[in-house]
């Protein structure tokens, strides 16, 4: 998100009360083949990310240079991420090529 302030809003979503369908479930048989699935969602990569700059700032995004004017840096965002902050672009790569070697 190129935005740095003014991104609190309020979101309100309605969903209809549909029921859940009916499912079989079953057992395979042995032997048979295998598929390992790996599903990434909502990883929320910052390009913005900036090791060193404050990760607990007043702003709704931290960890950019913008998060340190005037404030005291006093959680500083690491090299592969700080826990308030979206990840960056390092640790997403390191973890793909983790991933990938498995």
């Amino acid at each position: 998100c190129p935005y740095e302030h003014g991104l609190l809003h309020e979101w309100n979503v309605s969903f209809p009360n549909v029921g859940k369908p009916d499912t079989a479930e079953s057992t395979p048989q042995v032997g048979t083949p295998t598929l390992k699935v790996l599903q990434l969602t909502d990883l929320h990569l910052d390009l913005n990310y900036v090791e060193g700059t404050n990760g607990n700032c007043r702003e709704p995004i931290c960890c950019r240079r913008s998060s340190t004017v005037d404030q005291l840096v006093v959680f500083p965002a690491g090299r592969w991420g700080h826990y308030r902050c979206d990840p960056p672009k390092n640790m997403i790569e390191d973890m793909l090529g983790s991933i990938a070697k498995r």
